[in-house]
């Protein structure tokens, strides 16, 4: 009888033993069932519940549409992203364009003039990114299961990045197109066009190159937000910035040469400033000057509205008679 039953037992060993072969691949594929179940004989009759389960489903029914859904929908769905990012490069690159048409209009030095210059950044996230990306929606590949299970999983692992939280700031610097750029400011020969300086920044300029320099970034990122027309003249527009005490340290030279740029863009301009000498370049770009005095006794404010015309006889009453006269406070244009 001890003989008979290791006879049986023999074949049965064997039948074990590519049971759990099989049970241990099945569960090196689907490694979320290995919470619950152990490659083994005990773990057979669980084997079999899951088996019941995925027939009862009948899974393989939907599995045309399920890739279908894979190869189209979703791949239209990453297309639509990377065609957003492009458009958002087109609209920066034109509103540069646009932002160099002003600027072409003003005269930056003695025969030069300044122009933006968006060029790609050199950045490793950025640019293993935008492979991913490429990778996601690559067409050369064959048509066949293997291909388009292996962009499934190219597109899946992007998106889990993208939504990973702990990720956030890689997130917002990756798809935020902004970043793809270097902006450099390029001061050009008029007639030449030939490339005098290039400027990714102010060192080694001084106070009042750094001051141009600077009035120029300025009114263009205005002009980039207000989305201005290159014309500076747009009508229905109210394009309002206010500016405070802007030339208390810049030279009257260059002072004119941002008094033109905001013209040029059509900015309608509030310079807060004591009303001296320093204030007097702005006289040819200014309509009215609204000038506040307190009085020191009642500390009371009241609020002058003069011309240039109207601020010289000022001036001119108070050098004469050694006082100011009297004017009647109205309010400002």
């Amino acid at each position: 009888m001890h003989n008979r039953i290791t006879q049986l037992r023999k074949p049965l060993q064997g039948l074990e033993e590519k049971l759990a072969k099989q049970m241990g691949v099945f569960l090196r594929e689907f490694r979320e069932e290995s919470s619950d179940l152990d490659p083994s004989v005990k773990s057979l009759d669980s084997f079999l519940g899951l088996l019941e389960q995925l027939r009862r489903e009948d899974l393989p029914r939907y599995e045309k549409q399920f890739k279908d859904r894979l190869n189209d929908e979703v791949s239209k769905e990453v297309a639509l992203l990377n065609t957003e990012l492009r458009e958002e490069r087109k609209q920066i690159e034109e509103k540069i364009a646009q932002l160099n048409e002003a600027l072409a209009n003003v005269e930056y030095d003695r025969g030069t003039l300044m122009r933006l210059e968006p060029r790609p950044v050199q950045d490793r996230e950025i640019d293993d990114f935008r492979r991913s990306l490429r990778e996601c929606l690559d067409e050369s590949l064959e048509p066949t299961e293997e291909a388009h299970e292996a962009r499934f999983g190219r597109i899946k692992n992007l998106v889990e990045r993208l939504a990973d939280k702990e990720r956030t700031a890689w997130r917002n610097k990756v798809i935020d197109v902004r970043n793809w750029y270097n902006f450099m400011a390029l001061e050009v020969e008029r007639d030449t066009q030939v490339i005098r300086s290039c400027y990714d920044g102010s060192s080694g300029q001084s106070g009042g190159e750094k001051a141009k320099l600077a009035f120029t970034i300025l009114v263009a990122a205005i002009a980039y937000q207000f989305d201005i027309d290159p014309s500076g003249h747009t009508p229905g527009r109210f394009q309002f910035v206010v500016v405070d005490e802007m030339f208390s340290k810049v030279d009257d030279q260059n002072a004119r040469y941002a008094l033109k740029l905001f013209k040029q863009f059509g900015l309608q301009l509030l310079i807060v400033a004591p009303l001296d000498p320093k204030a007097r370049v702005t006289e040819p770009f200014v309509d009215r000057y609204l000038h506040t005095v307190k009085d020191p006794v009642t500390c009371h404010s009241q609020l002058y509205s003069m011309t240039a015309q109207d601020y010289n006889e000022v001036v001119q009453a108070f050098s004469t008679n050694g006082k100011q006269k009297s004017r009647r406070p109205v309010a400002g244009k």
